[in-house]
């Protein structure tokens, strides 16, 4: 499949293997498939560049993954590439509009958490320096526009970063054991944001 920018040049599908308590989906597959995405300088047209990634559909939570190995080109530039080589009657849905709750929770189940910005009187401001009011009064009460945090799995510090209703999972990309810590994350934040 491709559209001249964006080729899929493999596909996959797997089952998955719950790697947290109360995974609710466990009836999930995977289906991955690795791309190459072709972008030309704007200002150049004869200068391109090549991207390699993953994009991944997760059929239980049914949220689309996509993994590369540089920020540019954006997650959300490789789905609308995605979207015009699709069969016309499959539609992929932007953004995610998870629950305030819901953030805040994913956020209380980090081993540390380095900081998080919540919108206070149409400011961002981080949540635990807001004057006059005590952490426990900002926590499930603000919307979270970013959070920086890091859980420990396996002896690896994980970074994740929550932004612009986003999820950023820094993490070796390669097994302990019978574990994948990138896995592990999105299956915590698949429990506790997506199935909520």
């Amino acid at each position: 499949m491709s559209n001249g920018q964006l080729e899929i040049t493999s596909f996959d599908a797997i089952d998955v293997d719950p790697l947290i308590e109360e995974y609710p989906f466990d009836d999930q597959r995977i289906l991955k498939a690795q791309f190459k995405y072709v972008k030309k300088n704007p200002f150049d047209e004869s200068i391109e560049r090549t991207y390699s990634g993953e994009i991944t559909y997760r059929s239980g939570s049914q949220i689309v993954l996509v993994s590369t190995k540089s920020d540019t080109p954006s997650a959300g530039e490789i789905v609308r590439k995605l979207e015009q080589i699709l069969p016309g009657d499959l539609e992929i849905f932007p953004g995610l509009f998870p629950s305030r709750q819901a953030i805040w929770d994913f956020i209380k189940r980090a081993d540390d958490i380095l900081e998080v910005e919540v919108f206070y009187k149409n400011e961002l401001q981080p949540y635990d320096e807001i004057e006059g009011l005590d952490v426990s009064e900002v926590v499930d009460e603000y919307i979270v526009e970013r959070a920086d945090l890091i859980f420990r799995r396996n002896g690896q510090e994980i970074l994740v970063t929550y932004t612009d209703e986003s999820l950023n999972i820094q993490a070796e990309d390669t097994k302990s054991g019978d574990v994948n810590d990138v896995e592990y994350i999105t299956q915590l934040f698949e429990r506790e944001v997506i199935a909520k």
